[in-house]
């Protein structure tokens, strides 16, 4: 696979995950919005609950939501699950190609391009990370343990 075919691919990856991420950008998933109210009430002072004074657990990605924290700080806690999740796709599919590339040797790059494109083009992996899921965190902490 020749320099430009790589660079070709890379750009048209990128334009195709940049316009999915676009059409999800209003799109969020119930169980997101139950960890942006945890997370909401954490940043308030509130505790890390649902209902102020209420002590339910009612989360199961607590591990997103304090990854989320940060940035949550700074920008709205549902603008910063899509930032982060554009980010952490990005560099899944880049750790997907390196990791691929790794194991069939340097010399098969239209191999490590499949998986790529296979990954960049799974509506589901697309659609829950982009509608404030903890997918795209969890598929970038497999391929970095894979990649390692």
């Amino acid at each position: 696979m020749s320099r430009h075919s790589k660079l070709l691919l890379s750009l048209l990856t990128i334009i195709w995950i940049s316009y999915v991420f676009a059409i999800l950008w209003h799109s969020y998933l119930d169980d997101a919005y139950i960890g942006f109210t945890y997370l909401r009430n954490f940043l308030e002072g509130d505790g890390f609950v649902f209902n102020p004074g209420e002590r339910i657990e009612g989360v199961t990605n607590i591990g997103w939501l304090f990854f989320l924290l940060p940035l949550a700080s700074i920008v709205s806690i549902p603008v910063a699950a899509k930032i982060a999740s554009l980010i952490l796709v990005l560099m899944t599919l880049l750790l997907a190609y390196l990791t691929t590339s790794k194991l069939f040797n340097s010399n098969s790059a239209l191999r490590s391009a499949m998986v790529v494109l296979c990954i960049a083009t799974s509506f589901d992996y697309l659609f829950f990370s982009f509608s404030g899921m903890e997918t795209s965190l969890m598929a970038f902490l497999l391929g970095l343990a894979l990649y390692v």
